[in-house]
């Protein structure tokens, strides 16, 4: 028989700042929580888009930079070299906060030892309903280039267009 456990507490949280809450694609709490780490001279590490739009950790270290980080992105992500960036950060005593998906959130917790770097190692589980492989992202975008005769710029997976609606909007690169 299966067991459930039940969480001890559970919290919600929403920005109260209208703006930042508009660009975020939830309730903005990763965006609370990062600025926090951030101003106490933290390393924030989270999914970002790189220039070919590919799902890639990126290592942030200033508030000019959690744009990079914020939003979601509903694609299977590289790590590379993060997780052994993220160890060198913790050797450095810095303190270090980790966002990803609880797969990513769990194998950083498996690659770091937490009874030496415990204290200085923060995690952010985003709630995960599953991602695609990269290359079913890959070909959507390529269909959706392919029907508008035009290169994708950006691609924003849950754009706030007013209310509480959310859709995808992508950006080409003909404006």
């Amino acid at each position: 028989m299966l067991e459930f456990i039940k969480p001890v507490k559970v919290y919600g949280a929403k920005l109260k700042d209208k703006e930042k809450l508009l660009k975020s694609q939830s309730g903005g709490a990763f965006t609370a929580i990062a600025e926090f780490f951030l101003s106490k001279g933290a390393i924030v590490y989270g999914c970002s888009l790189d220039d070919k739009l590919n799902a890639v950790y990126a290592r942030i270290t200033s508030f000019k930079d959690l744009e990079k980080v914020k939003g979601s992105k509903y694609v299977q992500a590289k790590l590379g070299d993060t997780l052994k960036n993220v160890l060198k950060d913790l050797e450095s005593d810095k303190i270090v906060l980790f966002s990803g998906t609880p797969c990513y959130v769990a194998a950083c917790k498996q690659f770091i030892d937490l009874k030496k770097y415990g204290n200085q190692l923060f995690v952010v589980d985003i709630i995960c309903h599953g991602v695609p492989s990269p290359l079913v992202y890959k070909a959507y975008l390529d269909e959706v280039s392919k029907k508008e005769n035009c290169d994708v710029q950006n691609y924003i997976f849950r754009y706030k267009s007013g209310g509480d609606k959310t859709i995808e909007r992508i950006i080409y690169s003909n404006g």
